[in-house]
């Protein structure tokens, strides 16, 4: 008796490719806050000049970009150009924290905007 030969199965075939699924570009935190000249204040912090920072003889400018929602809330605070002092530039962040702003208009409409403003600490 003599035993017939497999017969050789044809192979499966590849597993398709996944389709690869590319999420859409995330637009930049600049992208979506349309630039202005200058922030608009509804109450601007009192700007104080911090005791320590005064008794060291700190003086300097700080330069914030700040973000400002479409309901004129402060969104978020970046350092520019520090003042090369740490305790002016905490005072600046906090002034602007402390400070309540308008939001920026496109004709009737509130829309977030950034904008830059600086602190300046200048002893007398």
């Amino acid at each position: 008796m003599t035993i017939p030969e497999p017969k050789p199965q044809p192979s499966p075939p590849p597993p398709a490719p996944k389709p690869v699924v590319v999420p859409p570009p995330q637009p930049k935190l600049t992208e979506e806050y349309v630039p202005v000249t200058q922030p608009t204040y509804a109450v601007q912090a009192t700007h104080v000049y911090p005791p320590e920072a005064a008794r060291r003889h700190q003086q300097g400018t700080v330069v914030l970009m700040l973000y400002i929602s479409g309901s004129g809330t402060l969104a978020k605070i970046e350092i520019v150009k520090s003042s090369g002092y740490p305790l002016l530039d905490s005072a600046a962040i906090r002034e602007m924290k402390m400070s309540k702003f308008e939001p920026a208009m496109d004709g009737a409409i509130p829309i977030r905007s950034r904008a830059q403003a600086s602190v300046t600490y200048r002893l007398e």
